[in-house]
């Protein structure tokens, strides 16, 4: 390692401007303060992941509090340096490879950047630069930066949320609650700018028409485990340090039932997908996620009164989410995940977390039924029958009320017919008289006038004959 030319390249970031006393007011970022941030970059991308030196140096000579923490307090205007110090924190902050070397001082260097990040406003002004991002994400105008720059901005979280371990001498030496204390203010932090909120929209858009978020469900996923287990890994030190779950936040700012569901969401659809996608990984980290979810329920029943808040908000989660026990229920997709087990490309880890679930879920259940909540689906079964027979005697009723409705109308329409038919029949008979009368009356004058006619032609008939006789006789 260049450890001259690291050296050259942090020194000229910039410079605090303090005060009398030492206090910081402001800072001067240096003339090539852009380019030193961007080698700093290169460095640690070429750093050994075995011996991580570049890492443990930039740690050693508090690079982060000294000149990255101030650009975001005080060079939030130039956009292009706060990106590439979140670029920065980003490759600082990465989780341990399981096989590098010195585990126990990476692991304290990675608080220490946890404590300087969460005692100053670093995640405030990382949080703001997602303002755009999500209004372009809401109006279906994101693009590949938007994504690269969310993506850039969960990693941060991802990894911050990751440092969980608290050294061994730490605890050896009684300072656990230090460590514990300062892991419920990061996400009390979290909580407060957020964060939460922000992870489950993004969420929310994976595997949408757009596709931008389809290779980060392992991210996001990793990012509710580590929230998951921060929050179990909380109430399990207070209660080992008597603190009886005065540190803890309650269960329902962390996991609620929409956050179950979103989890249970991601992991149906890495199960469906399976035969196509062959993406595993996903579905281990989904299994390893919803494990941790259960057992901090467990942890809380276990550890808190029955009487609490925090007991009582637990099993009424655990009552929406598993109680449907039909084929699309929860405990019926953990069976059918056993079931599926591949043990050719999952590792046995999988199995172990889908048995430890389904062996906490039955005696959680069981807890549940000891207590009168399960009785629910018997009570509604016996209102069920009530309701059939209610609606039963309405309809023999609502029958016997259309056939009496049924004569009534058919009597009265027969009676209605009669009347009409007597009238009609009357109507048509006077008619009939009428037209008979006026028919013989017709007649009668015409016979009346005709035998008038013919005797006036008679009489006239007769003065013709006398004439021509009294003519013949003169």
């Amino acid at each position: 390692m260049d450890m001259e030319g690291l050296s050259v390249i942090c020194a000229g970031i910039g410079l605090a401007d303090e005060d009398e006393i030492g206090n910081r007011i402001g800072y001067s970022p240096g003339e090539y303060c852009l380019d030193n941030l961007k080698d700093l970059l290169r460095f640690l991308r070429r750093d050994d992941p075995q011996t991580r030196e570049v890492f443990k140096q930039v740690c050693k000579w508090n690079i982060v509090s000294k000149d990255l923490i101030p650009i975001f307090e005080y060079c939030q205007d130039d956009r292009n340096l706060v990106l590439n110090a979140v670029k920065v924190l980003v490759f600082l902050t990465m989780p341990i490879e399981p096989s590098s070397n010195d585990i126990p001082q990476q692991i304290e260097y990675l608080w220490g950047l946890k404590s300087a990040i969460t005692c100053s406003d670093t995640v405030a002004v990382i949080v703001s630069l997602l303002e755009g991002p999500l209004q372009n994400l809401e109006c279906e105008a994101f693009t590949e930066d938007d994504w690269k720059l969310v993506q850039l901005v969960l990693t941060f979280f991802r990894n911050i949320l990751a440092i969980q371990d608290i050294p061994p001498h730490q605890k050896a030496g009684g300072s656990a609650s230090e460590f514990v204390s300062l892991r419920d203010k990061f996400m009390e932090l979290l909580f407060n700018e957020n964060v939460m909120d922000i992870i489950i929209v993004i969420a929310q858009h994976v595997g949408g028409s757009r596709g931008h978020f389809r290779h980060d469900n392992l991210l996001l996923l990793e990012t509710f485990h580590y929230i998951s287990w921060s929050r179990s890994r909380i109430n399990c030190q207070s209660s080992s340090e008597g603190f009886q779950g005065n540190i803890c936040g309650p269960i329902a700012s962390s996991m609620d039932d929409s956050m179950f569901q979103l989890v249970i969401s991601k992991w149906r659809y890495a199960f469906d997908g399976l035969k196509e996608t062959k993406e595993y990984k996903f579905l281990s980290a989904a299994g390893s996620l919803m494990k941790n979810m259960i057992r901090m329920l467990d942890l809380v029943l276990k550890l808190l009164p029955e009487d609490s808040k925090e007991p009582q908000t637990a099993r009424i989660l655990l009552y929406k989410l598993f109680y449907d026990q039909t084929d699309q229920g929860v405990t019926q997709f953990l069976l059918n995940l056993i079931k599926a087990f591949d043990t050719h490309k999952q590792p046995k880890s999988d199995l172990a977390d889908l048995v430890e679930m389904i062996c906490v879920l039955v005696r959680l259940m069981e807890k549940l039924q000891a207590r009168g909540t399960l009785r629910v689906s018997r009570k509604s079964r016996r209102g069920r029958k009530k309701e059939v027979m209610k609606s039963e005697k309405e309809a023999e009723s609502e029958g016997k009320k259309e056939v009496l409705n049924g004569e009534k109308e058919a009597e009265s329409e027969g009676k209605k017919e009669v009347l009409n038919g007597e009238k009609e029949a009357e109507i048509e008979g006077k008619k009939e008289v009428s037209n008979g009368e006026k028919e013989a009356e017709s007649e009668g004058k015409q016979k009346v006038l005709k035998g008038e006619k013919e005797a006036e032609i008679e009489v006239s008939g007769s003065h013709a004959t006398i004439q021509d006789d009294i003519c013949i006789s003169k």
